[in-house]
């Protein structure tokens, strides 16, 4: 009987660990949500992805940690150089560093290697539009503001001819706060 409820102790446990777990698309919602520390903690444990590696970054520079950012960064250059996410972590890394003609052919790198499908292509073109927007400021003007909308309005239009009703409303919860910077 005691080895019984042991295990279905055991198994509960498990059952509610699987339950909670959380995925990259929580840890982006917690960036978009300004909860930066909360993304953090979500994104670590997707390191793997590059997907998750480029958000921890973002993340780790809304934080103001720039050297835990670019250990990020670097980290995703040296494991999928060619990859879209790592292409615009570097863009970002670069604008800061106020080299905005290399960010923009970084951007561009990876604008071309997001693939064909559209869902893909939505998210590098808003995920170069948000790195845009953060750096950018009335003052130092560093990135092209304009170049950002245009890649804004293109992801835009690119989920917004998405059919599937449920992928639209989840890419337009991850564009709108963008969108809202710039407003």
């Amino acid at each position: 009987m005691m080895k019984k409820t042991i295990h279905l102790l055991a198994l509960g446990v498990l059952l509610n660990a699987g339950v909670y777990a959380q995925s990259v698309e929580d840890g982006v919602k917690a960036y978009y949500n300004g909860n930066y520390a909360s993304a953090v903690s979500i994104l670590e444990k997707h390191g793997d992805k590059q997907e998750a590696a480029y958000w921890l970054a973002e993340s780790y520079f809304a934080l103001g940690k720039g050297a835990l950012a670019k250990a990020a960064v670097d980290k995703t250059i040296a494991a999928k150089p060619g990859d879209a996410y790592t292409l615009v972590a570097k863009g970002h890394s670069l604008l800061l560093e106020n080299k905005a003609a290399e960010a923009g052919q970084s951007f561009e790198a990876a604008i071309a290697a997001a693939g064909k499908k559209d869902e893909d292509k939505a998210k590098i073109l808003n995920a170069v539009g948000n790195a845009i927007t953060r750096v950018y400021n009335n003052i130092d003007k560093v990135g092209d503001i304009k170049y950002a909308v245009a890649k804004l309005e293109e992801a835009k239009n690119l989920v917004m001819g998405m059919k599937e009703k449920a992928v639209i409303q989840n890419y337009w919860q991850i564009l709108t706060p963008t969108w809202q910077m710039l407003l």
